[in-house]
């Protein structure tokens, strides 16, 4: 059986995924963006940049603003 996509971006305009489990540093990841290595551990439930987001950009889920990056 093949494992269950590790994250999903609710809205095509979303500029973050969602984590559906735990995720490891240095884990690989396939987005439609590309294929990206964490840098850090994300628990489950928690977002990720689809793209390098700079300090301010808009965070965008569910297709809408839902905040703003504190860092790049």
């Amino acid at each position: 059986m093949p494992e269950t996509a590790p994250t999903l971006i609710i809205d095509p305009n979303d500029n973050v995924a969602v984590a559906l489990r735990d995720l490891a540093e240095d884990e690989r990841i396939l987005l439609p963006t590309g294929e990206v290595i964490l840098k850090e551990k994300i628990a489950a439930g928690h977002k990720l940049a689809l793209t390098a987001l700079v300090e301010g950009a808009a965070v965008i889920k569910y297709g809408h603003p839902i905040g703003q990056t504190t860092q790049p």
